[in-house]
């Protein structure tokens, strides 16, 4: 990071654009981190389940369509999202976008149905692996998978949502047909279809989308 950098490395006495970001990430994180209390028991609502997928295989402009299933309950949710081609150009030039597509779902998630996820456990099952590993330490050594790595966590802290990320076979991910083929794919009569408009803006900038982010959380 740029504090290991500027402490170890550096040997610069300003404040870099770099540093920067990095402290404001800090402040981010101190307005948006509860007081810490310990629980022996679980909460008293049932956690969320959530199955979530992405596909460069979409048939969509972009070619990278996202999915995701909701178990809260009895109740089950569902939505598909086409990513649009200007947040894909934001990312990191590079062969396959699948694994930055895969963590888009928890600040999308954290967004649009925050009611939903507010202080809620949540058992999370992706099937990337990459993606995974990004979420569980809450960072990578790709810059932007990084980036959008910690904008789960801010997101996720934001609305006070307990998160455990779990693998899951692609032939077990209940989000894999909506990932693939949207709406089209073969949806169960009792799930619920989640409808909004995806706040894509909110994306296009990197780490500076986390602070939009927080904001858009209150």
């Amino acid at each position: 990071s740029a504090l290991i950098a500027r402490q170890y490395f550096d040997g610069m006495q300003g404040i870099d654009e770099k540093l920067e970001l990095c402290l404001r990430y800090l402040l981010a994180v101190l307005r948006v981190c509860a007081p810490r209390f310990i629980q022996v028991g679980p909460r008293l609502a049932r956690p969320l389940v959530i199955y979530r997928d992405a596909s460069t295989e979409a048939m969509c402009e972009s070619g990278l369509r996202l999915g995701a299933v909701i178990a809260d309950g009895a109740s089950i949710f569902c939505f598909s999202l086409d990513v649009p081609c200007d947040v894909v150009h934001s990312w990191t030039q590079r062969k396959t976008y699948i694994s930055q597509a895969e963590l888009l779902v928890a600040p999308m998630l954290a967004i649009c149905c925050a009611d939903l996820l507010r202080d809620r456990d949540a058992f999370w099952f992706v099937d990337n692996q990459s993606a995974l590993g990004a979420l569980i330490k809450g960072a990578s050594s790709k810059a932007d998978m990084s980036e959008m790595s910690l904008m789960c966590s801010l997101s996720l802290a934001s609305t006070a949502t307990r998160a455990w990320f779990e693998y899951v076979p692609s032939d077990l991910n209940l989000s894999d047909g909506l990932s693939r083929d949207g709406y089209a794919s073969d949806i169960p009569a009792e799930w619920q279809i989640l409808r909004f408009t995806a706040p894509w803006h909110l994306f296009l900038n990197g780490l500076e989308a986390a602070f939009q982010i927080i904001s858009a959380l209150g």
